[in-house]
């Protein structure tokens, strides 16, 4: 590879989108077929293996979770004590297009995810128009422009994610608000590359991330069955898009790189469980120190987290799609944190995708924390403990691969933000109940209506003057990508 300095950039990303599935069916994706023809091919390596929600913020801002400190959309707050929305004056996180702007370079950026607010002063950038989860209504820099978006092309129909079982004909109507919203995605980048002139474009995808989550093709037999070829009929419709953005693209001045952050496979979290976990280390835990708690046990289950194990699919999904994002949020938070006495909690399970997030309540730190130093060193021995002794209830398969307690592993001026330990599990299927010698048998059924789960891996394919045709190369980090784009437009560091 000879890449020279190029007056263009254009970065189109299929926010996680699995290159397994997409070289499995490369004859019918033409586009990302030419793509992959033309260009070079390196596989990205992600903070996804832990942080599944890290990948948008670590990639923009070319820094780690530990530095920048997002790691989901709902977080936990240890001065509030409780789950909130990522907001821009709580963690503020700049992205690299900006200091692009503040060099001369002319930027237009559509829908990159996790983005909290707008940055751009002179360029043109819309946020959280078609997003997997958005942070607010849609929003621009440019005056009027996100309502006449709306009026010109309609609101994106992907909506968010509601975490409920869904009936087949609720997975239909899934895929067709995809199908649309991906041909009104590809439409809408077009007029923004037409109506200013720009040295850097960037347009995101997000049809495919919601697909891999809810219409993955291997589920479990418990859940509903999309329609035949759902998954590919939406990187199908995402292909003649990205293809719509290619053919608005002068090739000749510009380099594309086409990409993804990280993947999808199917979904064999057990997150499902954490809670009730959590629940009983910390009975145990209590048990074990009768000199800090006496005869106080933690109590630990609210009647949101109630309710929501009782009140059908149906009915949440029917509630949720009508209330705005703060009821919304209000109850995730209810569901995590109410009927905790905090003076007898030492830690709860976390909102999380694919890896389990734990939080401890430190003295010090959080707000009404109660583990001081040295206990905490005897409570991650013992949650450890319980968490390796746990066995699927029908195979005795262990369910837990890993824990990896971040205060040894990271350091940052965030790192005080992101969970204390994160869980990483065996890839056997979900199972209904676990077993441990250590805190009893826990039953539980994954009804988050998720099919599929997030994979550490992307890829990015660049296309352009110096790059080889159809060749791989060395695979690299996402935060490398942001000075990449800096070599290419000004040839100085980031």
């Amino acid at each position: 590879m000879n890449a020279t300095k190029t007056p263009k950039l254009a970065m189109i990303g299929v926010d996680a989108a699995e290159f397994s599935f997409i070289q499995t069916h490369l004859s019918e994706l033409p586009n990302f077929s030419r793509v992959l023809g033309n260009g070079v091919l390196r596989r990205l390596k992600s903070t996804s293996a832990l942080l599944n929600g890290s990948v948008w913020p670590t990639f923009y801002t070319a820094s780690n979770p530990q530095d920048h400190g997002i790691y989901h959309h709902i977080q936990w707050d240890p001065q509030r004590m409780k789950m909130r929305r990522v907001t821009a004056d709580w963690l503020p996180a700049e992205p690299f297009y900006a200091k692009l702007e503040r060099n001369g370079v002319r930027v237009t950026a559509l829908d990159v995810p996790v983005s909290m607010r707008t940055h751009l002063d002179n360029g043109t950038e819309v946020t959280n128009f078609g997003v997997h989860d958005p942070f607010s209504e849609p929003r621009s820099n440019q005056r009027n422009l996100a309502r006449d978006i709306l009026r010109q092309f309609g609101a994106h129909p992907m909506g968010c994610e509601i975490p409920v079982d869904r009936t087949e004909r609720e997975l239909r109507r899934i895929r067709d608000q995809l199908l649309a919203g991906a041909k009104i995605k590809g439409d809408l980048s077009r007029w923004l590359l037409g109506a200013r002139e720009c040295d850097f474009f960037i347009t995101v995808f997000a049809e495919c991330h919601r697909a891999g989550h809810v219409l993955w093709p291997d589920g479990l037999q418990s859940q509903a069955s999309p329609p035949p070829s759902a998954e590919l009929d939406v990187y199908r419709q995402v292909d003649q898009a990205v293809g719509v953005v290619l053919d608005a693209i002068d090739l000749s001045q510009t380099i594309v790189m086409l990409f993804s952050l990280h993947g999808m496979g199917v979904n064999n979290s057990k997150n499902y469980f954490l809670q009730d976990i959590m629940d009983r280390v910390n009975e145990g835990f209590a048990a074990r120190e009768p000199g800090v708690f006496g005869s106080a046990r933690p109590k630990q289950r609210g009647v949101i987290r109630s309710l929501m194990e009782v009140v059908p699919a149906s009915l949440q999904n029917l509630v949720a799609s009508r209330v705005p994002a703060a009821v919304k949020d209000a109850v995730v938070d209810r569901s995590y944190t109410a009927g905790h006495d905090w003076a007898y909690t030492p830690a709860i399970g976390l909102r999380s995708d694919w890896s389990g997030y734990i939080r401890f309540n430190l003295r010090g730190r959080e707000r009404d924390g109660m583990l001081d130093d040295d206990m905490r060193r005897r409570y991650e021995d013992w949650m450890r403990q319980c968490f390796m002794s746990l066995r699927d209830g029908a195979t005795d398969e262990p369910i837990v691969d890993e824990i990896h307690f971040t205060n040894d592993e990271t350091s940052g001026a965030r790192s005080s933000i992101l969970p204390d330990a994160i869980v990483t599990w065996t890839p056997i299927a979900p199972p209904s109940r676990i077993i441990s010698t250590l805190i009893g048998t826990v039953e539980g059924q994954l009804t988050d209506g998720r099919r599929g789960n997030h994979r550490s891996d992307g890829f990015l394919i660049t296309m352009g003057a110096g790059f080889d045709h159809g060749t791989d190369a060395d695979p690299i980090h996402i935060t490398e990508l942001a000075q990449m784009v800096f070599d290419q437009l000004l040839g100085t560091k980031f």
